[in-house]
């Protein structure tokens, strides 16, 4: 129904429509011109409050059958999903806080849960963050907002980890690993102002370091 004042009601108490009809359906022809549902956007009754509503993103799957794929409810909150129709991400607008692999709401602002089974180490990613080409930096910065920030970052092979504006730790891709020094010559380098230490591994040796 179009008002007299220009607004569009989709099966509102006025039509006499029932609640079950809340649909706007959209509609596309295949191959052999047939007209076909390709999607639609329904309201429902929010179960939280039945004076708020939720709004349900609906698009045709391979079988022409209306899959559900993002509702957003009364509260603001907002969930996505998989080809089963199960919820994979959900943002909790009170608490802006998202969560992906997940169906429950994320106590943080952002938690990732892998369905993985691997028991070794390396066996289930998580997240990956990357660069678009080799030998281009990618990190991840921590900071207050006040301080110079730390980064855990991945350069050429080679994890380094930076802190108060500096380079302060490298594990370079042959394991090696160097602290105050971006080229460890040995398993273990140790360079500091006025001294400069290697260290070589050697069996059955415990080696300590101390200033």
């Amino acid at each position: 129904r179009i008002t007299s004042g220009g607004a569009i009601k989709i099966a509102s108490a006025s039509t006499g429509a029932s609640s079950a009809s809340n649909d706007l359906k959209f509609y596309g022809t295949t191959s052999g011109s047939v007209q076909v549902n390709q999607g639609l956007i329904k309201s429902s009754t929010w179960a939280t409050n039945s004076n708020a509503g939720v709004l349900e993103f609906h698009t045709a799957n391979t079988s022409n059958a209306p899959t559900l794929r993002m509702a957003i409810d009364g509260g603001g909150d907002c969930q996505w999903y998989n080809t089963s129709a199960a919820v994979k991400m959900a943002w909790d607008a009170s608490a802006s806080a998202l969560g992906i692999g997940t169906s429950t709401n994320s106590a943080y602002p952002l938690e990732v849960v892998d369905a993985g089974t691997g028991t070794t180490a390396g066996s289930n990613r998580v997240a990956q963050f990357r660069s678009t080409a080799s030998g281009r930096d990618a990190h991840i910065a921590f900071g207050d907002n006040v301080n110079a920030s730390a980064r855990i970052g991945y350069l050429s092979s080679d994890l380094y980890f930076y802190v108060n504006g500096a380079e302060r730790l490298r594990i370079d891709s042959a394991g090696s690993v160097g602290i105050g020094t971006d080229s460890p010559s040995d398993k273990l380098s140790v360079v500091g102002t006025g001294q400069s230490r290697a260290y070589s591994s050697v069996a059955g040796t415990l080696l300590t370091v101390e200033d």
